[in-house]
């Protein structure tokens, strides 16, 4: 896996995903841990969450057809009630592992870098067009016209915005996934990951977790 670190070795670039303080995370990812996947709606968010579920990664109580944790999604306008799901759900890990994917934990990243033992954050970001396109295509909440589209694209930037402004803020390890790259280089996104993350996946599991995140309906097919 060819690696680039920035000077001081606090950001590992690899070929789809970019590592923001990769020695942390290598050191986070021996012990009990919280992987929070997170971005805009439509943008790419459920390829992680499912690559997580498919490593054996406990994503909760999860929704398949967008593989969001349902319980950690009806409280996100909660803040104690969200710390109660989250720490349960960090309590209740089997093998000090857990994950959670809901875009809006994107508006509480500082907040959940202070409340959380151990989280590890990963991030995706999306053509902002493309994200319009998908959220017209298969949910129009906003509207099938111009009006529609403008406001989608809107809508995902915020949040894009929110990651840019509150990063800078964080203390824990992050990881950056770019969707068009990982849907163009399955494999070797599905390597980067696991290797990262240390989830432990054998090249079989890895084909078969490239080839299902490329197919269309890949959310469902598992259930």
């Amino acid at each position: 896996m060819d690696t680039f670190l920035t000077k001081d070795q606090s950001v590992c670039l690899l070929k789809t995903i970019t590592v923001v303080r990769p020695k942390l995370l290598s050191e986070r990812i021996k012990g009990p841990h919280g992987i929070l996947a997170m971005g805009a709606p439509r943008g790419g968010t459920s390829t992680i969450s499912y690559l997580l579920d498919r490593a054996g990664i406990d994503m909760g109580r999860i929704n398949h057809q967008n593989y969001e944790d349902n319980d950690v999604q009806k409280s996100i306008g909660n803040r104690a009630l969200l710390n109660s799901v989250l720490q349960r759900r960090s309590k209740a890990a089997g093998d000090g592992r857990w994950g959670c994917k809901v875009p809006a934990l994107s508006f509480h990243l500082q907040w959940l870098d202070t409340v959380l033992t151990a989280p590890v954050f990963v991030f995706v970001f999306r053509n902002p067009a493309a994200v319009a396109r998908s959220i017209l295509n298969r949910d129009p909440v906003f509207g099938s016209d111009q009006h529609g589209y403008l406001a989608s694209i809107d809508h995902g930037m915020k949040f894009y915005n929110s990651f840019r402004k509150l990063a800078p803020r964080l203390s824990a390890p992050i990881i950056v996934y770019e969707y068009e790259e990982a849907k163009r280089r399955p494999e070797i996104f599905v390597t980067e990951m696991d290797c990262s993350l240390g989830l432990g996946l054998n090249s079989e599991k890895i084909q078969e977790i490239a080839a299902s995140i490329t197919a269309p309906g890949y959310k469902i097919k598992h259930n």
